[in-house]
């Protein structure tokens, strides 16, 4: 185990790194790029979120692809799509162009997510999955963090070789996935018995692990794709996912703007914007180890994560101290992350085969339409109150839902 955690862990999380920073460095933009192209918070709310729509459509297909052709092609082939897409939000000009690059950003990069998911299931037992998958997970907290600083240097091109700093910003920032896509291509592979860097006699207890894993945990089911799609699990936590992703895709893409109205310059906006996530990625992987350690309790974890997030956007409309507000949203970012490696290693168990390829997919993909919601309401609320507070107590509901739901889960009424 401790091989696949050394082999897999780093290629993989530098992957989502890159991957998540290409989705929300929109939100680092933002400032400039509204500025620039005269876009309100409802055209930047929707066009941020609007990447989403394609990801939910094209997820499903995506992941069943890579379920044919393996991981080591398909989330390379991803890869290379989601660098090109990226640098070409550089050449929008205005809200039409900027809608149909984040609709193409959002297909490229559709079953990313749930396709690494799915290969943790061909490589560990699930007793296992939970830590590793908080370990990956903090790729994502990095790269907003990483991106809140690294988008002050980059908006300060501004005006170098005639292009605008949020340009910049989409071309350098998009190179890294395209680089990535070849060294994965490489790296990979599919499944342990292609591993060169295991024995036979480690090949042979891993796979008789996963099975026994897999036996044991999973249902013996055939089902078609149809059934998956109308399977009761797999539509509880599908919208389970749906609050969560709203609230916490609400919270990312409007951060710096938020935080933007303390009063600060663009440097300690970037500084502020990371602490939260900084945060985020320092705790989360011994939360994962904690989890796996009382397995027993996935859903109780999951409405735990769930309520760190609904009741601190809550609060922040009460707050007016810009220090007080940091602290919450802090405990917020923590939410978010914290329901993820519970939620995906529950959700794992499922299904199997194709099925759990396709389920997998399928929870991701409509629970990222709250990703969509979440910044169009923020923007709407913005533009029509003229506050962000507001905008954080109503998408507080949506992750005030997923706590409930996981509260009333019971894994029996789920097959």
């Amino acid at each position: 185990m401790g091989k696949v955690f050394r082999r897999l862990l780093p290629i993989m999380m530098i992957c989502y790194f890159i991957a998540f920073l290409d989705r929300v460095n929109v939100g680092f933009a933002a400032t400039q790029l509204n500025r620039d192209l005269g876009f309100s918070a409802s055209v930047y709310g929707f066009g941020a979120g609007i990447f989403f729509i394609s990801y939910f459509l094209f997820e499903v297909p995506s992941n069943l692809a890579l379920h044919r052709f393996g991981a080591r092609i398909w989330i390379a082939r991803i890869m290379l799509t989601w660098g090109i897409v990226a640098a070409l939000t550089a050449t929008v000009v205005g809200e039409k162009s900027f809608y149909f690059v984040r609709f193409l950003l959002g297909a490229a990069e559709a079953g990313f997510f749930p396709g690494v998911i799915y290969t943790m299931t061909l490589w560990l037992p699930s007793e296992y999955r939970a830590r590793m998958i908080a370990i990956f997970y903090v790729a994502s907290p990095v790269a907003i963090a990483a991106g809140a600083v690294l988008s002050a240097p980059l908006l300060a091109l501004d005006g170098v070789w005639g292009l605008q700093g949020w340009q910049w910003l989409f071309i350098i920032e998009a190179v890294p996935a395209v680089v990535m896509a070849a060294v994965f291509w490489l790296y990979m592979q599919d499944s342990p018995e292609q591993a060169p860097w295991l024995t036979s006699e480690e090949k042979a207890l891993l796979i008789a692990r996963v099975e026994e894993d897999r036996v044991r945990t999973v249902k013996p089911q055939q089902l078609s794709l149809g059934q998956v799609f109308t399977h009761p699990g797999v539509l509880w936590l599908s919208a389970c996912y749906f609050g969560m992703c709203l609230s916490g895709m609400g919270l990312a893409l409007f951060l710096p703007q938020i935080v933007a109205g303390f009063g600060t310059g663009v440097g300690w906006t970037g500084i502020i914007t990371a602490i939260p996530y900084a945060c985020t990625a320092v705790a989360l992987p011994f939360w994962g180890r904690y989890s796996d350690a009382h397995s027993g309790s996935r859903q109780g974890h999951c409405a735990l994560g769930a309520a760190a997030l609904a009741i601190p956007l809550a609060l922040c409309v009460f707050v007016h101290d810009p220090v007080v507000m940091t602290l919450l949203i802090c405990v917020a970012a923590f939410g978010v992350y914290a329901f993820a490696p519970p939620f995906f290693t529950f959700s794992s168990t499922l299904l199997s085969g194709t099925a759990a390829a396709a389920g997998l997919a399928i929870i991701n993909s409509v629970g990222n339409l709250g990703s969509f919601a979440g910044p169009f309401v923020m923007g709407w609320i913005r533009d029509t109150t003229g506050s962000f507070t507001i905008g954080l107590l109503t998408i507080a509901v949506g992750a005030a839902f997923a706590m409930v739901a996981m509260l009333m889960l019971r894994r029996e009424s789920l097959t």
